[in-house]
């Protein structure tokens, strides 16, 4: 009987090698249990070898020298082991490889968030443009503003060429994006058209802005709705007039009467104002008492909203003992015989009487 050692396959590292065990158990010279560290085995023994990234068995066959069927066998059987330690030696190098290459960081490009944007204020709020950018590396961002076929440049990176001291540029930077925003203080109605935020890119990336001021109007109204630009009344009565300011934002502006240059006081001995309003609506309406009118009292009324719209009537006073009201409203599509008041017409009647008579008694000639 002869021990034949087939194969064995250790992998280990050039550099530094892996420690490799053995553990043997020779059937005919063995040593007692203690020194072999295995228990008695007849027939084929094994030797392992052991490394920090693979196993391999080599088999150490007992066999009779005849049995060439069964040698064929194990020779063929350590040509595969010595294969897969190929294709394993092959898949750590791969993987060493893969983890010493440095990965290429990935490059985000910039973007906008959107590209259209409108934006809505009434007159005298302030009106902000937002330009949001996505991953901005150091490309400079620019407003402009479209006037006819000219684009003013407004604002460029941290930089404002306007000379309207309204205009200022708001910037934030939150992750991966930073907030261009145009504000413009105090909006008026010229401030209103088409603007443009222009990142410095190839090519240049667009964000188109459409700015819509909203004006308020104020209308001096009769019980009717309708508008008025003349009423009249007798010594004695109550004036009233009534305002309707449309188009107007909430908590709305300040609303106030003059009669000429004078601003009316809310409260006087002699009557106030009053200023109601809902949201819902869409408009606050304001009315103006003065009682006990007087000839004094006659002159143009106007309602203002925050000095930026107003309209007005002028209210006549007439003096006599008479206390009734007798009032007249003029709307502004009204004819002039329409604006005359009912004892104006009864005055003409006499005075063409009067006209008459005198023709009678004397010559009249027509130049």
């Amino acid at each position: 009987m002869r021990v034949e050692l087939l194969g064995q396959v250790i992998q280990q590292d050039i550099t530094h090698p892996p420690p490799v065990t053995a553990r043997w158990r020779d059937a005919e010279e063995k040593q007692g249990p203690a020194a072999a560290g295995v228990a008695d085995v007849d027939g084929p023994l094994c030797y392992s070898f052991t490394s920090s990234r693979l196993i391999v068995v080599a088999i150490i066959v007992v066999t009779p020298l005849d049995d060439i069927h069964l040698l064929l066998l194990l020779i063929v059987f350590l040509h595969f082991i010595v294969l897969l330690h190929f294709i394993n030696d092959h898949i750590n190098q791969d993987d060493q490889e893969a983890s010493t290459t440095p990965k290429e960081e990935e490059v985000w490009a910039p973007h906008l968030s959107t590209t259209n944007i409108s934006v809505t204020v009434h007159l005298g709020a302030t009106a902000a443009l937002d330009c949001v950018v996505h991953d901005l590396h150091d490309e400079p961002v620019s407003w402009l503003r479209r006037v006819g076929d000219v684009l003013e440049l407004l604002t460029w990176d941290t930089h404002t060429y306007t000379s309207d001291v309204r205009y200022s540029l708001v910037r934030e930077t939150g992750d991966r994006w930073r907030r261009w925003q145009l504000v413009i203080l105090d909006s008026q109605l010229n401030d209103q058209g088409q603007y443009r935020c222009q990142v410095a890119t190839q090519p240049p990336l667009l964000l188109s802005a459409a700015l819509t001021v909203i004006e308020p109007r104020a209308r001096v109204v009769d019980e009717r709705g309708e508008e008025v630009r003349e009423k009249h009344y007798n010594s004695g009565s109550m004036i009233e007039l009534k305002c309707v300011i449309d188009q107007v934002p909430f908590p709305p502006g300040p609303v106030t009467w003059r009669r000429g240059a004078t601003t009316l006081s809310f409260n006087t001995s002699r009557g106030g104002i009053s200023v109601r309003g809902e949201p819902a609506w869409g408009y606050i309406r304001s009315r103006l008492y003065v009682a006990d009118a007087r000839p004094s009292d006659s002159g143009v009324y106007s309602c203002w909203y925050s000095n930026y719209t107003s309209d007005a009537l002028t209210v006549h006073v007439l003096a006599g003992e008479n206390s009734a009201a007798m009032q007249h409203d003029a709307s502004p599509g009204a004819s002039s015989s329409e604006s005359i008041p009912t004892w104006s017409f009864f005055t003409y009647i006499y005075h063409l009487y009067l006209l008459a008579a005198t023709c009678l008694s004397a010559t009249c000639t027509t130049t």
